[in-house]
This record gives C-alpha cells, structure tokens and sequence, in this order.
C-alpha cells in the first residue's frame, strides 16, 4: 500500500545538516518566481545557492518552511508573519545582493525598483505565504490546493497573504478557491491577495 504523502516542517538546522537537501528545496521555491530570479545578472546555480543559504538561516522571508513528502519532496511552501515581513524581505534582498557583480549593480537595483513598483503593496497583520511550489511533474495533481489548505490549517485563525502574478490563471483561480480574495482593484503586475480568518 502507497504511503500518503506527509506534510512537514523543514527547520534551518535540519537544511544546514543536509546541504543536498537545502539546495533541492532552494530550486523548488526558485521555480516560484522565475521572473523575479531572472533579474539577477548572476548564474542559476549561484541564486540557487544564495536561496538555499536563505532556507538554512533565520532572519528571511521564508522562516516558515514545509514541504509535502510523496516519495520526494513534491511540494514547498514558505511564510514569516507580518510583522516580519519588511526586514526579513530586505534581509534577503541584501543576501542577494552581495552576489551581484559590482558593475551590475546598479542597473540590478534599477530593475529592482521596477518590480517592485509592479508588487502590491501588503500593510496589515497576519502571515505573509512568500513561497508555493509544486515539482514540475508533479503539477496538476492537487498538490499545491493541499500545501496551500494544510499550511493554512496549521497557521489557525489568522489573515493570510500572498503574491500573485496576474496571469497565473491556474494559481490565481487556486486561491479564490480556497478564500483567499483580491485586496484592491489596483493594476499591479503582483496582486495581493488575503484570506481572512
């Protein structure tokens, strides 16, 4: 008889422990934000490898990390709560940066400043999901609807809040599914997205 998946907290000291590890799950939650990470004028496997620094450490916008388990690691999911959100994104952006080449970096950071204009702005309290991935062949199958769900689950009664690319149709009809509303009407490229407790 298949084991049923299994929905499990991933610590930093476990990921510092296996490396190997930590860079599969940095990849997965890479595999998030393709447009983000293609800002950076860096190699794929270096902003791999910053990501999984990240997943390893406190202090960043993935302090909260389960991943589901169905043979392999199908599905990640990450969060910090809010109030944590501001100095653990810029924390993050910050470990990024030192890898960028010095002549880079300033035009990096002009395009950092574009899309971040196009990200809704969140001032609220609550959590903030900073990551949903699902493995590529393993998309399709509800994965990323139970990660979602039993993250929130375990979350309790508490607003939650997410970044959603407008033309992520499939992701997008995913969290109106499961309560998650738009917070404004406004044009961003990232719309924010709240589900209330």
């Amino acid at each position: 008889m298949p084991e049923a998946p299994a929905f499990e907290p991933v610590t930093a000291a476990a990921l510092r422990a296996d490396p190997a590890r930590a860079l599969s799950l940095a990849e997965l939650a890479c595999s998030a934000q393709p447009v983000f990470y293609e800002l950076f004028p860096l190699p794929w496997p270096e902003i791999v490898d910053g990501v999984a620094m990240q997943l390893a450490e406190p202090g960043f916008d993935m302090e909260h990390v389960f991943v589901l388990r169905d043979g392999q690691d199908a599905a990640v999911i990450a969060g910090v709560a809010m109030p944590l959100l501001p100095a653990s994104q810029m924390a993050a952006m910050a470990a990024l940066l030192r890898l960028v080449p010095g002549p880079q970096k300033k035009t990096f950071l002009t395009r950092m400043r574009a899309y971040a204009a196009s990200v809704e702005p969140i001032h609220d309290t609550g959590h903030y999901i900073s990551r949903v991935a699902v493995a590529p062949e393993r998309r399709g199958k509800g994965l990323g609807r139970g990660v979602v769900g039993e993250y929130g689950r375990r979350l309790g009664p508490q607003k939650v809040h997410l970044h959603v690319h407008r033309d992520n149709a499939p992701a997008v009809a995913l969290y109106l599914s499961l309560g998650y509303v738009p917070r404004s009407n406004g044009d961003y490229v990232f719309a924010a997205y709240t589900r209330e407790p």
